[in-house]
């Protein structure tokens, strides 16, 4: 054998090797994702609850993977991140013009120890992003993915449903699953709910509705299945609900059932009319067996629904959405239902974009400046507001709405550059919708669910660093590529 060829060979069998180590690790990320707030963390990442344990695995797949495909020579990025790179390029100007602004320092916080703490989190969450991309691009396939991520969200819903057990009822003793949660997490169980591996139940449900559910409601209506077990997705489907429902996190149930009646009404209207036609067949036939299954399954419905909202109505958190009592003021319906810092938070960050609309404050600056703009209602009539606003707490507010918190740190080109990378976003989506692959047809689907339920999440959360965002887009973008492109273009 001539060494040349002998040479050839021997690359050619490390890249598989390599390309197997890639898809190995990137399945570890997508398993452990569900753990965010892992406490064995390197004291250099700060004091923060955002600790994902997925962070070990991304960052010797990072490395990896441009390795790789640098050698193989198909290290690109795709067109849709342009927006993405020209908005942190005017997020770099905004930090440095939002130092000319020589904020105050709060709580001991700097201007600097803020924007570096903004930019560390954009950072990682950047790093889920590409890696995700490249390897649904190039290393791990759609059905290889789903199997690792599946495998996450059964050991979620096993412990999420021991939590329940716990909690509920006095079969498992609380402090023993509080003493587990705390061996690998920061904080215990909550309180009368359920927050699986997560640091909170907001943070479990926000996992089942843009990391779990997409893909299961876009099998159910594509019809396509990983495996020859076709019981799978629904039988995930049903548990994903259920353990939204014991989060009792009420963003996370209306977004999963609001997302999920949009994509239904969009991508499954086919499945609509199925189910319609099957429904009445035995009415219009008189057969008497048929019409006894479907109303049992309508009462199946029915007991289900008391159920579910017998069980929300013991928690204050819900009841006092309705009935809608404005008689008292907006400001104490909304202080009645726990959002009313948020409310207060929404208009201080609305006003500081209002002082630099087109500069901004700073990346992750905004904090310094929503002391003084917060509405004085909401400092006389909310407790939350006055200790967080109190010389004595150590708490810097932040806006809880990402989308007002580009605008006040980035002003309006910032804002809107990264509303254009949401939006490039769904065009890659919308390929997949128009191709006639089945797999292509799944991805846009799952994708499109994920982009709606994460669009409706950045309204009441404003962290960059947010894994599950950029692992979800970083995987529809890079199947989308893998699906539908046969082009080399790209940066």
């Amino acid at each position: 054998m001539r060494p040349a060829l002998r040479k050839y060979k021997a690359h050619k069998m490390e890249f598989i090797r390599l390309k197997k180590l890639s898809g190995i690790l990137f399945g570890l990320v997508l398993l452990t994702l569900p753990v965010t707030s892992f406490r064995y963390f390197p004291t250099w990442f700060g004091r923060t609850t955002i600790q994902p344990l997925a962070f070990y695995p991304l960052a010797l797949l990072f490395p990896l993977l441009v390795y790789l495909l640098w050698r193989r020579g198909s290290l690109r990025l795709p067109m849709e991140i342009v927006p993405l790179l020209a908005f942190i390029l005017v997020a770099v100007l905004a930090t440095v013009f939002g130092g000319l602004y020589a904020p105050l320092d709060v709580h001991g916080i700097s201007y600097l120890d803020r924007v570096l703490r903004g930019w560390v989190s954009l950072g990682i969450g950047l790093a889920f992003f590409i890696a995700s991309y490249l390897a649904a691009r190039h290393v791990i396939g759609v059905t290889r993915a789903l199997k690792w991520l599946y495998i996450g969200l059964g050991a979620t819903a096993v412990w999420g449903l021991i939590q329940a057990v716990a909690v509920h009822t006095g079969i498992i003793d609380l402090d023993f699953i509080d003493n587990l949660q705390l061996s690998f997490s920061l904080r215990p169980v909550v309180n009368r709910r359920i927050s699986g591996f997560a640091n909170e139940p907001a943070w479990l449900s926000d996992q089942l509705v843009i990391f779990s559910l997409p893909w299961l409601v876009g099998a159910i209506l594509t019809n396509y299945r990983i495996s020859r077990r076709r019981w799978l997705e629904p039988l995930l489907l049903v548990v994903c609900f259920i353990l939204l429902l014991f989060t009792v996190s009420r963003s996370g149930i209306f977004n999963g059932i609001i997302v999920s009646l949009l994509v239904v009404l969009f991508a499954g209207r086919h499945l609509i009319r199925s189910l319609r036609d099957w429904f009445v067949a035995p009415f219009q036939a008189k057969q008497r067996q048929g019409w006894t299954l479907r109303i049992a399954l309508v009462l199946l419905v029915l007991v289900l629904a008391v159920v579910a909202f017998s069980m929300l109505g013991r928690y204050e958190y819900f009841t006092n959405l309705w009935p809608i009592d404005f008689s008292e003021g907006l400001l104490h319906y909304l202080q009645s239902n726990f959002v009313g810092a948020r409310v207060s938070y929404a208009v201080a960050g609305f006003r500081t974009f209002s002082l630099h609309p087109w500069t901004g404050v700073g990346f992750g600056a905004s904090g310094f400046y929503l002391y003084d703009l917060v509405p004085e209602e909401g400092i006389n009539m909310l407790p939350e507001l006055s200790r967080n606003l109190s010389p004595d707490s150590s708490v810097l507010i932040n806006v809880k709405n990402i989308y007002i918190r580009l605008l006040a740190e980035t002003g309006l080109i910032g804002f809107w550059l990264f509303v254009a990378f949401f939006l490039s976003i769904l065009g890659s989506i919308r390929r997949l919708f128009t191709a006639k692959d089945s797999a292509c047809k799944f991805v846009g689907t799952a994708g499109f669910f994920a982009w709606l339920a994460i669009v409706m999440r950045n309204f009441s959360q404003d962290s960059l660093t947010f894994p599950v965002m950029w692992v979800v887009l970083g995987m529809i973008l890079g199947f989308a590529h893998r699906l539908t492109s046969k082009s080399k273009g790209g940066l």
